[in-house]
C-alpha cells in the first residue's frame, strides 16, 4: 500500500491492530510470524510495560521514531501510549493514541499550544511538509 494516513484511537485491541499494520508495512508488505509473536504481546506479567514499549519500538525501527509511552503496573489512570509511524518509501503514516473508555486522553506534549497558535496552523493539508 501507498499513501496511507491512518489514526488508531482506542484500547489494547486497537493497539494490536496498529502494531500488526505497522509491522507489516515496516517489512515491505511481508509477514514473518516468528519475529512478530515473540514481543508483540504482554503475557502473564512476564514483561513490564516499559520493556514492551521498548521492544515493540525497536522492532518497528526506524519507522516508529516516537513512542510517547509510559505505564506502571496495571494502573490505567496514568497510562500513556501514543505512537507515530512513518515509512517514507511508500509515504505511509500511522498514529496510535491510547484511550481507555471514560478516562482522559494522556500525552506528554502540550495540546494547549494548538489553541494558542491556531491562527498560524496550515489550513490546506496539501501544503503540509512533514
Amino acid at each position: 500500500p501507498r499513501d496511507l494516513n491512518i489514526v488508531f484511537m482506542g484500547d489494547s485491541l486497537t493497539r494490536y491492530q496498529y502494531l500488526d499494520l505497522a509491522f507489516f508495512l515496516s517489512r515491505n508488505g511481508t509477514w514473518d510470524r516468528e519475529d512478530h509473536d515473540e514481543h508483540f504481546e504482554i503475557r502473564d506479567g512476564k514483561m513490564s510495560w516499559n520493556t514492551f514499549f521498548t521492544l515493540t519500538n525497536e522492532m518497528l525501527s526506524p519507522f516508529e521514531n516516537l513512542c510517547d509511552c509510559s505505564r506502571f503496573g496495571k494502573n490505567k489512570d496514568t497510562a500513556r501510549e501514543n505512537r507515530y509511524f512513518y515509512e517514507p518509501q511508500n509515504n505511509n503514516r500511522l498514529t496510535y493514541l491510547l484511550k481507555f473508555g471514560h478516562r482522559p486522553f494522556r500525552s506528554s506534549w502540550d495540546v494547549s499550544y494548538i489553541n494558542e497558535h491556531s491562527d498560524s496552523l496550515v489550513n490546506d493539508p496539501q501544503n503540509v511538509d512533514i
